[in-house]
């Protein structure tokens, strides 16, 4: 019984230990390391079609500001690759998986963290302004 018992209680501490994601604080570094951070609007965005559950997606719009780097300019048309994911996605242990497609087909506008041509991990902030709720 106590045997059973310490399996099970190891199993569960295991299990949570293992859906952790990396601390916020690489995200962070890594948002300071971005060699350019753009303001895009007017957001598309091309889904994934491979078959698994997870990949790259393609976000397109105009950079509506430069808030850091050289590699863009306002006005400009810009396509980035960002990891995406599929409602069929099964959470797994491990960094962040990337932002669902239906999330990323609503954005109209973005703060984006660009290094070597792709989105960051986590290097993506909506800038759209809920709608207001009428009373």
């Amino acid at each position: 019984m106590i045997g059973r018992l310490s399996c099970l209680l190891l199993a569960i501490v295991l299990s949570n230990a293992a859906r952790a994601e990396l601390p916020p604080y690489v995200y962070e570094a890594e948002r300071q390391a971005a060699r350019d951070v753009v303001v895009i609007s007017d957001v598309q965005v091309q889904p994934y079609a491979g078959k698994n559950p997870s990949g790259a997606c393609t976000i397109k719009g105009r950079v509506a500001a430069v808030e850091r780097g050289a590699s863009f300019r306002p006005g400009e048309a810009i396509a980035l690759k960002i990891t995406c994911i599929t409602p069929a996605y099964q959470s797994r242990p491990g960094p962040f998986p990337g932002y669902p497609q239906a999330w990323l087909a609503d954005l109209r506008s973005a703060r984006v963290f660009v290094k070597d041509g792709m989105v960051i991990r986590r290097g993506l902030e909506s800038l759209d302004v809920p709608a207001s709720k009428s009373k």
